[in-house]
């Protein structure tokens, strides 16, 4: 059942938000706080996969309601009494209420951590220290209204059990003869060791258990940059309550759990395929084939904090996100033309210099 209740302030009736310094609701209009309930029995639950559409909850309390963006089709879940006026991702104020509540709601979420003043001092410290950018971006660039969304996460565990084959390669030498010209302008004939490999088939078979493989959930055009965000500590997770996300927005899951799940496979057979590289006694390997087979896989739907904003330069504008726990910094910016053009010019100038080196020791070596 739906718990329907709002936040207001206890001592002037104003809607709380969450205060990521103090970790508690905060009044924006008295400046009292009020901490958030703990539930001292409460339980991060992971399900099985087979049954996420069966048992997962789906209630993510009357407290919050969803909207879609008729810009970029981000659905985003805010505080019901929210008054919010655009996308957080791309601006648009074209954002219509959705009355869809039927999917996972999470488990749990990490708390921001870091203040939106604190992000802005973050991203000033960023931009300064990127060399190749104009020099009016690195001085007096600011940034657009930060916005602080949870974005989603699936994590999976899984057991694995897995055969595979492969070639391993033991690396042997032998001897060439070869004519070079001498600094003199003479030809000489010299010895030289070449290396080849002997290739041998190999087979074998391994077991691994995986936890908490972390799959990002989003699908609007700021996911590429989050997936930079890759810092995150879900040690710091907590059960999820409709609390932190007041004065926040949360981004809900465009990537299902089974796509989700699909996309940790590949993570795992990455992972496979170093140990087995790593198991085979050789100089080399190549032609790793795995067959892997997934057993109690189980997952759970999680929300983490980034914030979100922009600046523009010339007629572009440049995004960047803050990881909202940690406070790192990833993003796009304008490059100089001018410091482009040096550094490529400085690169030739040490490749030029290293060139003339060794031809100068090899003449003095003949």
């Amino acid at each position: 059942m739906s718990e329907n209740r709002t936040f207001p302030c206890p001592g002037c009736g104003s809607m709380l938000e969450f205060d990521p310094a103090a970790q508690q609701l905060r009044c924006p209009a008295c400046g009292s706080q009020t901490p958030i309930p703990v539930d001292a029995n409460a339980v991060i639950m992971e399900y099985p996969l087979e049954e996420a559409e069966r048992n997962a909850p789906t209630d993510w309390s009357s407290a919050t309601a969803t909207v879609t963006c008729g810009g970029c089709g981000t659905k985003t879940v805010v505080p019901a009494d929210s008054g919010t006026a655009e996308c957080p991702f791309c601006g648009s104020k074209q954002l219509i209420r959705d009355t869809q509540t039927n999917t996972i709601r999470p488990e749990s979420l990490i708390p921001f951590i870091i203040p939106r003043d604190d992000a802005k001092v973050r991203f000033k410290t960023w931009i300064r220290k990127k060399w190749l950018a104009p020099g009016i971006v690195r001085n007096s660039s600011r940034s657009d209204k930060m916005n602080g969304v949870y974005v989603p996460y699936w994590t999976y565990d899984t057991q694995t059990d897995y055969n595979y084959t492969a070639e391993a390669g033991t690396h042997y030498y032998v001897t060439e003869y070869r004519n070079r010209t001498d600094a003199s302008g003479k030809q000489v004939r010299e010895a030289v060791q070449v290396q080849k490999t002997s290739w041998r088939p190999v087979f074998g078979s391994g077991d691994r258990f995986f936890d908490d493989i972390p799959i990002n959930a989003s699908r609007n055009e700021s996911r590429r940059q989050m997936e930079k965000l890759s810092d995150f500590s879900f040690q710091g997770l907590v059960p999820y309550r409709p609390e932190f996300l007041l004065g926040f927005m949360a981004e809900r899951y465009g990537v299902s759990v089974t796509e989700g799940f699909e996309m940790a496979c590949e993570t795992v057979r990455t992972a496979l395929t170093q140990d087995v590289r790593n198991a085979i006694v050789a100089d080399e390997v190549r032609n790793i084939r795995l067959d892997v087979r997934y057993r109690d896989v189980r997952f759970k739907h999680l929300l983490a904090p980034i914030w979100l904003s922009s600046f523009p330069y010339g007629k572009k504008v440049y995004r960047f996100v803050i990881n909202g726990q940690t406070g790192t910094v990833k993003g796009d910016y304008p490059k100089s033309p001018w410091k482009v053009a040096l550094l490529i010019l400085l690169v030739l100038a040490v490749a030029v210099g290293v060139f003339f080196l060794v031809r100068y020791l090899q003449m003095q070596g003949g």
